[in-house]
């Protein structure tokens, strides 16, 4: 239905939309052409105060005035074009203005032939040259609809072999998963016994599941943070700190391998303290030995192990807007202060002197 309307419309240019608009213009404006041209003409050659005897004269004189001064020749053979330009100009015009007249028959036959064209930019694209290449693609999917008996044996063969291939790869894909599964798993629980989690397991379960884009293995993030409990799925059984440190661990992890030169940790220190902060911090710090690291943190344990301190402010006034100051070392000392006490006091102070200089 669509190739048929489309193709029964017998558009005949990319741009017939256009050249009807014009051809509208100039027919609901026929009237006021006429008159225009005719006047035109009119000034150019109807009597005698017209341009063209007004030329005349003027390329009368230039010839008397050229027996006296040759150099006048020039001037003269362009008044000699310039009269012949307009003899044409006014010759076009009257034939312009006799010959055209308001015809409403065409007058009709353009709007509804408009509205035509303007249907199908409505339902299959913005302009005739994407109704046409619409037009083309719906043929092109029909010619794939209307396959033969053999074309339907052909592709059943072929969708054998893909699945014979899909589950051959899928089945590689699963035991190498499962392979580096084991070895990851090992990896994170060392990292995770070195953020103050000694007694934790961390798992990754591969299962096997219906086939889709990512192959057939359900992936999941197994852990246990207490000895005596069984691996559970992370994202239900993960307090806010245990969370933040499998994150540190997968990071640091990852980032030994993946060539990243910049690794970001947005608020990593969330829901740990103490002791683990401390773990946190010099891992991060380790990290750091060989990639760039970006903290954002509210923990002065950890921004008290960083090379350089930007304190980022955000105010309230007409408009909210934010902004970033960099850190001296006394003002370092000041911030670490106030982020530990919420105040600046001589033990506060002396506290983030000891944070800095341990």
């Amino acid at each position: 239905f669509q190739i048929k309307e489309i193709e029964e419309a017998e558009i005949s240019s990319i741009d017939e939309d256009e050249q009807l608009e014009k051809e509208l213009d100039v027919l609901l404006n026929a009237e006021k052409l006429k008159d225009l041209t005719y006047s035109s003409y009119y000034a150019l050659s109807s009597d005698e105060n017209s341009i063209n005897e007004g030329i005349a004269v003027i390329k009368n004189n230039l010839s008397k005035a050229m027996l006296f001064d040759e150099n006048l020749a020039d001037v003269e053979q362009s008044i000699t074009d310039a009269q012949e330009i307009l003899r044409e100009a006014a010759s076009t015009l009257r034939n312009y203005s006799e010959n055209i007249e308001p015809d409403e028959e065409r007058i009709n036959f353009i709007q509804e032939r408009i509205e035509i064209l303007n249907k199908l930019k409505r339902k299959y694209g913005t302009t005739l040259e994407e109704v046409i290449i619409c037009c083309e693609k719906f043929s092109e999917e029909l010619k794939l609809i209307n396959f033969s008996q053999e074309e339907v044996e052909r592709l059943e063969h072929d969708l054998k072999e893909i699945e014979t291939k899909l589950h051959e790869t899928g089945e590689r894909l699963s035991i190498s998963r499962k392979e580096l599964a084991r070895e990851l798993s090992q990896k994170i629980t060392e990292e995770l016994e070195n953020l103050e989690l000694p007694k934790s397991r961390f798992e990754i379960s591969v299962l096997q599941k219906d086939f889709d884009i990512n192959g057939c293995d359900e992936v999941e993030f197994l852990i246990s943070t207490n000895i005596s409990e069984p691996v559970k799925p992370l994202i239900k059984v993960a307090s806010g700190g245990e969370m933040s440190r499998v994150m540190l661990a997968i990071k640091t992890i990852f980032a030994r391998n993946d060539k990243v030169d910049t690794v970001i940790f947005d608020e990593i220190d969330s829901g740990i303290s103490g002791k683990a902060s401390t773990s946190v911090a010099e891992a991060i710090k380790n990290l750091s030995q060989t990639h760039q690291i970006i903290a954002i943190t509210h923990q002065p344990i950890i921004a008290a192990k960083a090379s350089q301190h930007f304190y980022v402010k955000k105010s309230q006034i007409d408009i909210t807007s934010v902004k970033v100051f960099t850190l001296s070392d006394e003002d370092k000392i000041k911030a670490l202060a106030m982020l530990a006490a919420g105040e600046i006091t001589e033990q506060s102070l002396e506290f983030a002197k000891q944070l800095i200089f341990q």
